[in-house]
């Protein structure tokens, strides 16, 4: 074949030898078959690696015999997931293909799927024919293919924004970009280019995180008490159970000062958590892809791939502290939001049903984008501050914290709290208002939690 497709073959053990034969048959006929037996190595954890199997599977093949039918385990796990991948299908893709072993009766939830009898005479020339059918659609469709991942997906997603110039060991990266300006109605009034500095880690596999430099110094950070205000009111157009409290969290304003450091481009994506952890979350279908970002990552597992990672390349990575990460979103602004007054879809993915200010309601999305897709970054050159995904931070929270900040006139490089309950998280995400992903906007939650829209990025110290 000019470009072998990948076939998950799902079974019980009692069927280990039946199935060992057609893993085999399907190898010589030139395809890539995966059998756990032959693929699942010592140490590893199988219940990921299996997982990856499946969402990375062009086919999935169920063995059943009558000894089998009906038994429990991990094969219900496999079984729920392809069908949750079907569902993405077109509606004359060939994907879920059920095999009888031996003459026996098929789950009622498979009566409606054409199967394989692979106990009759033709039954080799049925499956091959299926599959090769389907694999010439599905070769059609992805001529690069195959392709080592990379930091922005898959063949046939989104290209990154701009190709990053590499300079050597001692020079640093550039980063080509576009920002634009809106008006409170979100129509584009002017837009500008820029070539932001950083550097670039070889992750291996083609894999890289892209850094930049952010040089730092003095910002006001938060809302005056009018902004706020106009937050709260904004917000209750649309949820009546807003509560005042969590827009009073953003003040006072106050005066803040802050060492230079790296700033990650986009946030960590699904295919760099791989790359670092050796497994997944378990992600709902909508929300997966190589380059979409990571997902359902507490922010103890998110400290956690900074450890990794750090170890790995001998450099210093963390999660950006609060005021971090909204100096990296404003940008040097002082709008609810890096591109002006408002957002609008061109320039971020949150429920756009909600907008802010008077920008027109749209249709949402209803999941993640792969990162930097929209191609329009802040005039920093980070991609995707707000919406996509709310972004953990080093901090603890506190709604007092900022009076405390205050206070002191300016504050240099604060780290929060010294202790709490809830982690901070900023930037709002993909099914919320336009609101939540102002600047300003603060949240939060305990250590162990996980959302379908919280992610994060890095920061990175030192060259």
């Amino acid at each position: 074949m000019p470009d072998k497709v990948k076939i998950f073959i799902s079974y019980a053990r009692v069927d280990a030898e039946p199935v060992a034969e057609i893993y085999q048959r399907l190898k010589d006929a030139g395809f890539d078959p995966w059998i756990d037996t032959e693929e699942l190595l010592p140490g590893v954890r199988w219940k990921n690696v299996i997982e990856k199997a499946l969402f990375d599977a062009d086919f999935f093949l169920l063995c059943i015999s009558e000894q089998s039918r009906d038994r429990r385990g991990f094969i219900q796990k496999e079984i729920k997931t392809a069908l949750d991948l079907w569902e993405e299908k077109l509606l004359d893709d060939i994907y879920f293909i059920p095999l009888r072993l031996e003459e026996c009766e098929l789950p009622d939830q498979f009566s409606d799927i054409q199967c394989v009898n692979w106990f009759e005479p033709d039954g080799w020339n049925r499956l091959e024919k299926a599959l090769r059918i389907q694999s010439e659609k599905l070769i059609g469709n992805r001529p690069l293919k195959p392709q080592p991942p990379s930091p922005l997906g898959k063949t046939g997603t989104q290209a990154k924004p701009a190709p990053v110039v590499a300079r050597g060991a001692d020079q640093p990266d550039e980063f080509p970009f576009v920002t634009i300006k809106l008006n409170d109605q979100g129509e584009e009034i002017s837009q500008s280019r820029g070539i932001a500095t950083g550097k670039v880690e070889d992750l291996g596999g083609g894999l890289i995180i892209e850094m930049i430099e952010l040089e730092g110094g003095e910002f006001w950070m938060g809302s005056t008490e009018a902004d706020a205000q106009t937050a709260f009111a904004e917000a209750k157009r649309y949820k009546k159970d807003a509560k005042e409290e969590w827009y009073k969290a953003e003040t006072p304003r106050h005066r803040v000062h802050l060492s230079p450091f790296m700033m990650g481009r986009y946030p960590v994506t699904q295919a760099q958590w791989f790359e670092v952890m050796g497994d997944l979350p378990a992600i709902e279908a909508k929300l997966r892809g190589d380059d979409h970002p990571i997902v359902n990552v507490n922010w103890t597992e998110a400290t956690e791939f900074c450890k990794e990672l750090s170890r790995r390349t001998k450099h210093q990575y963390r999660l950006p502290t609060e005021a971090e990460w909204e100096y990296a979103c404003r940008a040097r602004t002082d709008t609810p939001f890096a591109f002006g007054p408002t957002l609008s879809p061109e320039v971020a993915n949150y429920w756009w049903s909600y907008p802010f200010a008077n920008s027109p309601k749209q249709e949402p999305l209803q999941k993640t984008l792969p990162v930097g897709s929209l191609d329009v970054a802040n005039a920093f050159g980070l991609f995707d501050m707000h919406g996509n995904v709310w972004e953990w931070c080093s901090d603890w929270y506190s709604d007092k914290y900022y009076q405390e900040c205050k206070s002191q006139g300016m504050v240099s490089d604060p780290q929060g709290p010294k202790s709490g309950s809830y982690r901070v998280f900023r930037g709002g995400g993909w099914n919320n208002l336009a609101v939540i992903c102002r600047s300003a906007y603060r949240d939060g939650d305990t250590p162990g939690y996980r959302g379908g829209n919280l992610g994060f990025r890095l920061v990175r110290i030192g060259r």
